[in-house]
Protein backbone atom coordinates (compact mmCIF):
# COMPACT_ATOMS: atom_id res chain seq x y z
CA UNK A 1 0.00 0.00 0.00
CA UNK A 2 1.46 3.36 -1.01
CA UNK A 3 1.73 6.08 1.61
CA UNK A 4 0.22 9.47 0.96
CA UNK A 5 2.32 12.61 1.30
CA UNK A 6 -0.73 14.83 1.75
CA UNK A 7 -0.52 17.27 4.61
CA UNK A 8 -3.23 17.04 7.21
CA UNK A 9 -4.77 20.41 8.00
CA UNK A 10 -6.35 20.57 11.44
CA UNK A 11 -5.95 24.32 11.80
CA UNK A 12 -9.68 25.01 11.99
CA UNK A 13 -10.42 22.09 14.29
CA UNK A 14 -10.03 23.99 17.53
CA UNK A 15 -11.88 27.05 16.22
CA UNK A 16 -14.99 24.97 15.51
CA UNK A 17 -15.30 23.60 19.04
CA UNK A 18 -18.30 24.75 21.04
CA UNK A 19 -17.54 27.28 23.75
CA UNK A 20 -17.54 25.97 27.30
CA UNK A 21 -20.96 25.83 28.90
CA UNK A 22 -21.76 28.52 31.41
CA UNK A 23 -23.90 27.94 34.48
CA UNK A 24 -26.73 29.80 32.75
CA UNK A 25 -26.57 27.51 29.70
CA UNK A 26 -26.58 24.43 31.92
CA UNK A 27 -29.69 25.65 33.73
CA UNK A 28 -31.46 26.25 30.41
CA UNK A 29 -30.60 22.73 29.16
CA UNK A 30 -31.64 20.95 32.37
CA UNK A 31 -34.08 18.17 31.66
CA UNK A 32 -37.55 18.44 32.99
CA UNK A 33 -38.81 15.22 34.54
CA UNK A 34 -42.14 13.63 33.63
CA UNK A 35 -42.73 15.89 30.63
CA UNK A 36 -44.30 14.47 27.48
CA UNK A 37 -46.55 11.58 26.51
CA UNK A 38 -44.19 8.89 27.77
CA UNK A 39 -41.92 9.03 30.80
CA UNK A 40 -38.92 6.71 30.77
CA UNK A 41 -37.77 4.94 33.92
CA UNK A 42 -34.93 2.58 34.71
CA UNK A 43 -35.50 -0.66 36.54
CA UNK A 44 -32.34 -2.32 37.82
CA UNK A 45 -32.42 -6.12 37.85
CA UNK A 46 -29.76 -8.75 38.21
CA UNK A 47 -29.32 -10.92 35.10
CA UNK A 48 -31.19 -13.75 36.85
CA UNK A 49 -34.07 -11.47 37.84
CA UNK A 50 -34.25 -10.08 34.31
CA UNK A 51 -34.29 -13.57 32.77
CA UNK A 52 -37.11 -14.73 35.05
CA UNK A 53 -39.17 -11.58 34.48
CA UNK A 54 -38.53 -11.66 30.74
CA UNK A 55 -39.50 -15.33 30.45
CA UNK A 56 -42.66 -14.76 32.48
CA UNK A 57 -43.68 -11.75 30.39
CA UNK A 58 -43.12 -13.74 27.18
CA UNK A 59 -45.14 -16.68 28.53
CA UNK A 60 -47.97 -14.23 29.27
CA UNK A 61 -47.66 -12.70 25.80
CA UNK A 62 -47.01 -9.21 27.16
CA UNK A 63 -44.06 -6.86 27.34
CA UNK A 64 -41.88 -6.55 30.39
CA UNK A 65 -43.17 -2.98 30.64
CA UNK A 66 -46.78 -4.17 30.76
CA UNK A 67 -45.85 -6.84 33.30
CA UNK A 68 -44.44 -4.11 35.57
CA UNK A 69 -47.54 -1.94 35.14
CA UNK A 70 -49.81 -4.91 35.90
CA UNK A 71 -47.79 -5.73 39.01
CA UNK A 72 -47.92 -2.15 40.28
CA UNK A 73 -51.67 -2.02 39.58
CA UNK A 74 -52.22 -5.22 41.55
CA UNK A 75 -50.30 -3.83 44.53
CA UNK A 76 -52.33 -0.61 44.37
CA UNK A 77 -55.58 -2.59 44.13
CA UNK A 78 -54.62 -4.68 47.19
CA UNK A 79 -54.27 -1.43 49.15
CA UNK A 80 -57.59 -0.06 47.88
CA UNK A 81 -55.90 2.62 45.78
CA UNK A 82 -56.72 3.62 42.18
CA UNK A 83 -54.74 1.96 39.38
CA UNK A 84 -52.14 3.78 37.31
Amino acid sequence: MASSNKAVDIGGFFDSQAPPETDENKRKKRRKKAIGDVVHVTLRLSPDQWNKAHQFARSEGISLNQLAIDGINRLLEDKGLPEL
